[in-house]
């Protein structure tokens, strides 16, 4: 009985840390998130659509709303200073273009990331969206489809 009990307890620990380790490789940590969203905001086809040159802008705005964005309170992308920004404070960046983070899907090493731009053209507001899928090496994560 008390061997019985012993492989038991031993094939519960064993099935709790598998458990455990499949779920946390499906988190992305600030540093993952921040890897695959400067990737995915700097490839030049993000912004080809709305005629915007990235690296005239000033400071890159990103929505906060419906995915959580587990980033570092400061950064930058391409040394462009990045802003997060509510709902409510949407209209204070007046004809600045809004990134917002659809999808961000990380499971061990794929990822998907689904982003739209909303900017104005002609006076009209226009958006567009962006897919990344993204495969990890080992080291980097490396954009294989857009």
């Amino acid at each position: 009985m008390k061997k019985q009990l012993k492989n038991l307890t031993c094939l519960l620990l064993l099935i709790c840390s598998l458990y455990g380790q499949d779920v946390t490789a499906q988190q992305p940590n600030d540093q993952t998130t921040f890897e695959l969203l400067s990737h995915a905001i700097s490839q030049e086809f993000f912004w080809t659509a709305s005629s915007i040159n990235m690296e005239d802008l000033s400071k890159l705005y990103i929505l906060d709303h419906g995915v959580a964005l587990d980033l570092p309170e400061s950064f930058a992308i391409k040394s462009i200073p990045v802003e997060i920004i509510q709902k409510n404070q949407i209209s204070a960046i007046g004809n600045q273009p809004l990134i917002q983070v659809h999808t961000l899907n990380v499971n061990k090493d794929k990822a998907l990331v689904r982003l739209y731009l909303t900017y104005k053209q002609t006076g009209e507001e226009k958006s567009s969206n962006s897919e990344f899928l993204y495969e990890h090496n080992g080291t980097n994560w490396v954009l294989t489809t857009k």
